[in-house]
């Protein structure tokens, strides 16, 4: 698998709290300064980093103070606000969101109760105009709605995680939680949420979380695809954070490969039970790649169904010609895009049509 600096949950707490950050592989000062509410400039000029490109996993940069009155504001608001305002995006007159209901500010639903908070916030009248896209929000204004929105949303995703305890949890997960259920999916309910996804991450079985958050016959992917099929956008990122965190156990899921260093991952099809009873998902083997050797999975999309079922039966793939040479011509393939051999959460995700952004349906009001 990805090879990563696992983090326990008490360093996580002590980063948070000391401004500090560790990076992670996949990060870029962009990404950073986006979760962090801060400019790329600011990050090079309190870490001294000479080259913005040259970050290195591991290395533990210093993050800008909160401002003063950031430390008066509520512990919910400064973990949660700034993931959902980057995500959802600021819209000052109602706007209809993917699943076609009357949205506004950052992806604040006019729901009977969110009208009943806007009306002891603003007054009668002045909802009544804003409900019919006669006057629009101002981002103070927003952000109340958000915050209103939020706390409900985190009482939720505490009552479903009781076996984890959600406050145990990275600070970067509690975010992807709170935010997927606040779009509605991440939900036990058994026809319209997800029970088997979260009962995989509770579960701490990344294997099957993988499979149902990213695969396109997972169930996860179903939820969204009949709500808010913007968010899909959000999922990978969900699930790659998800295993960098630490917060799945690596190593006894799928084993080494063979250099000894480097976790096996689902592969390109998941887990495939042999007759023998034994679980592959990569069954690699050693090729020569431009002079030297590297290791490739033989299992692939695509793969013919007669060499499929050859592996499943316990055959050696060295001993197959056809199938050994399938899978090197796509390894190889892939190696000179700059791509790695196997299965990589961050480069093959799958792509689905619906994946727009958010917010992208007409506006009622002006």
């Amino acid at each position: 698998m990805i090879g990563l600096r696992v983090i326990t949950l008490v360093m996580i707490g002590e980063l948070l709290m000391s401004n500090k950050y560790i990076i992670r592989r996949g990060d870029t000062l962009y990404r950073i300064s986006k979760e962090n509410n801060m400019s790329v400039d600011d990050i090079i000029k309190i870490n001294n980093i000479t080259n913005p490109n040259e970050i290195q996993v591991g290395q533990e940069i210093t993050l800008k103070n909160p401002p003063e009155n950031l430390g008066e504001m509520p512990i919910i608001v400064k973990e949660y606000m700034p993931f959902i305002k980057e995500r959802e995006g600021f819209r000052s007159f109602v706007y209809l969101d993917t699943g076609k209901l009357p949205t506004i500010g950052y992806g604040t639903l006019l729901s009977p109760s969110n009208r009943i908070k806007m009306k002891e916030l603003f007054g009668e009248d002045r909802t009544k105009r804003l409900v019919a896209g006669e006057e629009g929000l101002s981002e103070a204004e927003a952000s109340l709605l958000a915050e209103n929105d939020l706390k409900e949303y985190v009482k939720t995703c505490k009552r479903m995680t009781p076996g984890v305890g959600f406050d145990n949890l990275p600070l970067s997960l509690r975010r992807h939680l709170v935010f997927q259920t606040r779009r509605g999916c991440w939900t036990k309910h058994p026809k319209k949420g997800s029970p088997n996804a979260i009962a995989a991450f509770m579960n701490r079985d990344f294997g099957k979380f993988e499979y149902e958050m990213t695969d396109g016959r997972g169930e996860y992917r179903d939820a969204i695809k009949n709500k808010a099929r913007g968010i899909m956008r959000h999922i990978d990122e969900f699930v790659s954070d998800a295993w960098d965190s630490g917060y799945f156990d690596p190593i006894n899921k799928y084993g080494f490969r063979r250099d000894q260093k480097t976790f096996k991952e689902r592969g390109f099809l998941g887990e495939i039970t042999r007759d023998d009873g034994k679980i592959m998902t990569e069954m690699s083997v050693g090729v020569e790649f431009d002079g030297k050797e590297v290791d490739i999975p033989t299992l692939y999309t695509g793969m013919p169904k007669d060499q499929l079922d050859f592996l499943i039966k316990g055959g050696d793939p060295r001993n197959n010609e056809a199938l050994m040479e399938g899978a090197e011509k796509r390894a190889k393939a892939r190696m000179k895009m700059g791509k790695s051999p196997f299965y990589n959460i961050r480069e093959d995700a799958p792509t689905y049509e619906g994946q727009e952004d958010f917010n992208t349906t007409p506006i009622l009001g002006k």
